[in-house]
């Protein structure tokens, strides 16, 4: 049995609408940094009450696209505490100071950073490691 939450979303007093064309509907009134940080919240909280998440593999798919500096930090620090928490915590970025950072603190954690590059003249792809530092 999965527990229901009830949430409301205001701006200056007013509840966000997740119907569309309603006054003051999410897709109007969000950036789309606020969903994605909305989205993440509702993922993050579902996962702090999963007895089994020492089990779990996340993967996260570009996740500081589109948000701001603060949030960028802030959601950075989650995932460097979720890699503790987890069986195995695999991110996907093209920022590779953002990859540097959620991988330099984490010396006793097994770890590999790999790489996909393009090449255009094969038509492949090659998958090789890669040393941050």
């Amino acid at each position: 049995m999965q527990s229901k939450i009830t949430y409301n979303l205001t701006i200056d007093g007013h509840d966000i609408s997740f119907i569309p064309n309603q006054p003051f509907n999410a897709k109007q009134c969000l950036s789309e940094g606020d969903k994605s940080t909305i989205a993440l919240a509702f993922f993050l909280s579902k996962l702090d009450i999963d007895p089994n998440r020492q089990g779990k593999i996340l993967i996260f798919d570009d996740p500081l696209s589109s948000l701001d500096t603060n949030r960028r930090t802030y959601t950075t620090g989650i995932i460097k505490g979720l890699v503790q928490q987890m069986r195995q915590v695999v991110v996907l970025s093209h920022n590779e100071y953002f990859l540097h950072e959620i991988g330099k603190d984490f010396g006793l954690v097994d770890k590999n950073t790999l790489r996909i590059t393009e090449n255009f003249a094969a038509k492949a792809s090659i998958i090789e490691e890669c040393d941050f530092k």
